[in-house]
């Protein structure tokens, strides 16, 4: 596995936020008041740009994520994970006085979640930038969809420097996402992102409508358990998913997108790339454990070798 320079792993830049994630598996997920005794409870990490460069690590590739945490022990927890992992982290990733965003997750049997997210104190970037890396050490970008100063610094300076760039457009609207969008060049929506987008729940007139107004753009939606479509020049390419019993789905779309810019970023081209970034995703949900579930480059070689339909 090699980059684009050479002999050395790629290097992706990941630019977004981190949690830290509290996470309860439990029989049933919750429904009005009351109260649910937990199977089995752990803390682990969380966030779409810091669990995308966890998966990117874990795959032996470089990451580096870019984004502020707090000075508090959840930010210290985090750090500490993302140690673990080699992620690398920027100059300046630690602000005082603030509070790391956090979530409570709780798992059903059959891996599905629901969420609740506590989104910190004091963390604004526009007054706490962290310092990024030397951009032309970088070989792709992953962002999230959030127009923030930081965001938008880095998706322009990689245009610049002609570098990949990954947009999570997990949900908001054509306004919402104007930006930060025509900044990318491969946008992958969630299903219910896609439809917020274009208005269009249809997923084939969907891509078409995105299409429209982001020409020349690499267009995607994941769709969970089904898989993935993509609009090419010949149509619309629907890519399955491996069947899998999952353990919990946490995280797994922030996987694939870090995934699909590691294929990137190492030159793979559109069905290869997809494919790579469903079976590490496919892995996740079937693992579970947070960001230490996250499955080797072997895992994934193997499941890819075996194959699916």
């Amino acid at each position: 596995m090699t980059g684009p320079r050479g002999d050395s792993p790629p290097h992706v830049l990941c630019v977004g936020s981190a949690n830290v994630d509290h996470v309860f598996e439990v029989d049933a997920l919750p429904c009005g008041e009351g109260k649910v005794a937990a199977r089995s409870a752990r803390w682990g990490g969380g966030g779409i740009a810091a669990t995308a460069a966890a998966a990117i690590s874990r795959l032996g590739a470089r990451a580096t994520w870019a984004g502020i945490v707090g000075d508090d022990w959840l930010g210290h927890m985090l750090l500490d994970m993302f140690q673990d992992l080699g992620v690398s982290l920027p100059a300046k990733a630690v602000v005082p006085g603030a509070r790391t965003p956090m979530a409570s997750v709780f798992v059903n049997p059959a891996g599905e979640r629901w969420l609740g997210y506590y989104r910190g104190e004091g963390l604004d970037v526009d007054q706490s930038p962290p310092e990024l890396p030397d951009m032309a050490s970088v070989d792709a970008v992953v962002a999230t969809r959030s127009p923030d100063s930081l965001t938008t610094e880095v998706l322009r300076l990689a245009a610049l420097h002609g570098i990949p760039r990954v947009l999570d457009a997990e949900s908001g609207t054509a306004t919402d996402l104007e930006l930060t969008t025509n900044l990318a060049d491969h946008v992958i929506f969630a299903e219910t992102g896609l439809a917020s987008y274009t208005g269009v729940a249809d997923t084939v007139t969907a891509l078409g409508i995105a299409a429209d107004r982001l020409p020349g753009h690499t267009l995607g939606v994941t769709l969970g358990p089904r898989g993935s479509a993509w609009k090419t020049a010949q149509g619309v390419l629907w890519i399955t998913a491996p069947h899998v019993v999952a353990r919990d789905t946490t995280g797994c779309g922030d996987v694939f997108h870090g995934a699909y810019a590691l294929a990137i970023a190492e030159g793979a081209g559109l069905p290869d790339a997809v494919r790579f970034a469903t079976a590490v995703a496919a892995l996740k949900a079937e693992r579970g454990r947070s960001w230490e579930g996250m499955p080797t480059r072997p895992d994934v070689d193997a499941l890819l070798q075996k194959g699916w339909t």
